[in-house]
Formats: C-alpha cells, structure tokens, sequence
C-alpha cells in the first residue's frame, strides 16, 4: 500500500488522512465537511450523533475506496474501507467517527 500527502485534515490536534488512492491524490475524492463535537446537528441511521466527515466525489464516475486507509498520524491508527465501498458520481459519503468501527461507514477513531 503507497501513502500520499493528499487529503489531509487538521482536527482537535490530529492529523487524517487517507492512504493508498490515486483517487485522493488526483483530487477526485475530497473531504467536503467536518463536524465536530457533532451535539445534535446530524444523527446516523441509529440516532446518535458521532462526530463525522463527508467525503466527496468529484468526478463523472463511480470510485472504488476498497482498501483505501484513514489514518490518525498522531496515535498511528488506521481504518480500511471494506471490499466494494463505492461513492456515486457526484456522490457524497458520510463516514462516522465512534471510535468503535463497527459497520461499513464507522471509523474506529474519534475526531473530537
């Protein structure tokens, strides 16, 4: 797996990024949104309000993020999405960070 520089956010002291994408490294994939401290702004589909990004594709195709990692340089954590996650043209993907990873869109970190 490469690593790139590209798509990297400051947050709360920590640095995430993404490795392994040509997708990021070209732009075509950006972060779009950053809510932290997420207190009742945007629940997931369970009501809860975790902290999240929303990832953006900024091309006529669909992009496959298979294996594609978000990192936290700080603590050296990593998430990887699962086979087959996809985002639409166009599209957008929220990824919610509960810190416990559970299901294809929750990332085992925390932001805030």
């Amino acid at each position: 797996m490469k690593f790139i520089g590209a798509g990297l956010l400051w947050t709360s002291f920590l640095l995430i990024g993404i490795k392994a994408s040509e997708y990021f490294e070209k732009r075509s994939v950006v972060f779009n949104e950053l809510m932290l401290s997420n207190d009742g702004a945007y629940p997931d589909s369970k009501g809860q309000f975790y902290d999240y990004c929303e990832l953006y594709n900024t091309t006529d195709y669909e992009v496959d993020l298979t294996g594609c990692e978000i990192y936290n340089e700080k603590t050296q954590m990593s998430w990887t999405f699962s086979d087959g996650t996809t985002i639409e043209p166009h599209g957008f993907m929220i990824l919610f960070f509960s810190g416990d990873g559970n299901g294809s869109n929750y990332v085992n970190m925390k932001l805030s």
